[in-house]
C-alpha cells in the first residue's frame, strides 16, 4: 500500500521535463535537500546550474523526514567522543552547527517559507544509566564551549515526569521545519536566479569518461556539464 506523506499533500505541480540537447555548467542530480541546497549555492555563485529530478522537489527521502534540525551526530556527545576522541568530535559537532545557521540564515535571505523555528532540543533519561549518561554528555557539551542544560525531575513538564523521566538535556540550538517546503521553496529561489530544473526527469546514464567533459541522459534529453553534483 503506497501513502502520500504529509509534508506532500500540498506539493506545488511538476515542472516540465527536460527534452532536447542541453548545455551548463553543472548538472545538479536529485531535488532534495541536497542536491536543491547544492542548486542554490550555485545559482547564488552565477554559475550555471541544471537540477534534474527523477519525480518532483523533496518526493524521495526529504518528503519523508521528521524535519528536525538536530546538533552532533546521532550518537550522545560523550558517545561520539568516546569513538572519534574528543577533537574530532568537537569539530564535527561545531561544523553542525554551523551548518545549522548557515540555513538559518539561507532561510531568512531568500525568505523561504517553510515553518522554520529554533525551538531546542530535549534528550530524556527514564533509568538512572541513562540519566548518568545525559550527565557525561551535558559536562563535555559545556567544557567544549556548546550550550546545553540539564534539567532534574521535578523541572520536567508534569506528563514527562508521569512518563517515569527521571532527567532532561536541553539543547537550545537545535530547530525544526517543514522539510518538504524547504526544498520547494529553496528551489524556487534558485530558479529566480537563473538555475534550471526539470521534474520527472530520471537519469538513465552518465558518461563522465574525462575531467570536465560529463553527459547526462534521461528519457528525453542528453544534458552535457563540466561536472555533475
Amino acid at each position: 500500500m503506497s501513502t502520500t506523506p504529509l509534508w506532500l499533500h500540498d506539493a506545488p505541480p511538476p515542472l516540465p521535463p527536460a527534452v532536447g540537447d542541453l548545455k551548463c555548467d553543472v548538472v545538479v542530480i536529485g531535488a532534495g535537500l541536497c542536491g536543491t541546497s547544492a542548486t542554490l549555492s550555485l545559482a547564488e555563485a552565477g554559475v550555471d546550474a541544471i537540477q534534474l529530478e527523477a519525480g518532483t522537489a523533496a518526493s524521495g527521502a526529504t518528503g519523508r523526514n521528521a524535519g528536525f534540525i538536530l546538533q552532533g551526530t546521532a550518537e550522545r556527545y560523550d558517545r561520539a567522543v568516546g569513538v572519534m576522541g574528543r577533537a574530532r568530535a568537537r569539530r564535527v559537532h561545531e561544523w553542525s552547527l554551523e551548518n545549522h545557521r548557515r540555513l538559518r540564515h539561507a532561510i531568512e535571505r531568500h525568505q523561504i517559507e517553510c515553518d522554520y523555528r529554533q525551538n531546542g532540543s530535549i534528550q530524556l533519561a527514564s533509568s538512572p544509566s541513562e540519566a548518568r549518561a545525559l550527565e557525561a554528555s551535558a559536562a563535555l557539551l559545556v567544557a567544549d564551549g556548546f550550550s546545553a542544560q540539564l534539567l532534574a525531575a521535578n523541572q520536567l513538564p508534569e506528563s514527562l515526569q508521569a512518563a517515569g523521566y527521571k532527567r532532561a538535556l536541553v539543547l537550545p540550538e537545535d530547530g525544526e521545519l517543514h522539510p518538504a517546503r524547504l526544498a520547494q521553496h529553496a528551489g524556487q529561489a534558485a530558479i529566480q536566479l537563473g538555475a534550471r530544473r526539470f521534474d520527472q526527469s530520471p537519469v538513465l546514464a552518465l558518461d563522465a569518461e574525462r575531467p570536465g567533459h560529463a553527459t547526462v541522459r534521461n528519457p528525453q534529453a542528453t544534458v552535457s556539464a563540466d561536472l555533475v553534483l
